[in-house]
């Protein structure tokens, strides 16, 4: 196996691992928790809590677009792009996109987001955390490629879809447009 291939494959195996694994230089990321609600659980209403949870699926959303956007092309993109939607070292982010910098790669394709559901949600935090929402999200990336600087595209591992374990939490609740993709976990299962 050529060096190159070698390196590529690597890559292409690493790519959704690479997103959930650790990285030892750089900040840390933001702690799960931070701040307390001031909404008890007993004046919680089932609408605020649906509302959250659809804030926080359409944050995911916005996430999964944005790092697709940076990936496609990241030279152009930082970090910094992703911040509205995200905190980019928790989330992964950070990581692989210095990864594909370093090796001079760029995506092509756009993630797709099969399903997503509600894993747990700690809306009503405890003292010294922050709302939460663990969304499990299953995520196609059989149109996903990443090509070299010539435009090569490096083999595919084979793995069309993947689930992931996001967790998104919000400092401003309940404002809605304030959920953050903070964690990311991901499972070597298929979905």
């Amino acid at each position: 196996m050529s060096r190159r291939t070698r390196t590529a494959a690597v890559l292409v195996a690493l790519a959704p691992a690479a997103l959930a694994g650790g990285c030892s230089s750089g900040p840390e990321p933001l702690a799960r928790g931070g701040i307390t609600s001031t909404t008890e659980e007993s004046t919680l209403l089932e609408t605020d809590r649906d509302q959250a949870i659809r804030a926080a699926k359409a944050q995911l959303r916005a996430f999964l677009s944005a790092l697709d956007t940076a990936m496609s092309a990241p030279t152009k993109y930082g970090e910094d792009s992703l911040r509205a939607v995200s905190d980019p070292i928790g989330s992964k982010a950070s990581l692989f996109l210095n990864t594909l910098r370093e090796k001079n790669l760029r995506q092509t394709g756009r993630t797709r987001l099969k399903s997503v559901k509600v894993a747990d949600d700690r809306i009503v935090a405890k003292d010294g955390e922050v709302p939460a929402i663990d969304l499990e999200a299953c995520l196609d990336v059989s149109g996903v490629n990443y090509v070299d600087e010539k435009r090569k595209a490096l083999p595919k591992d084979g793995v069309n879809s993947r689930r992931y374990v996001y967790t998104l939490t919000n400092k401003e609740y309940p404002k809605r447009s304030t959920w953050k993709v903070t964690y990311l976990e991901m499972s070597n299962e298929g979905c």
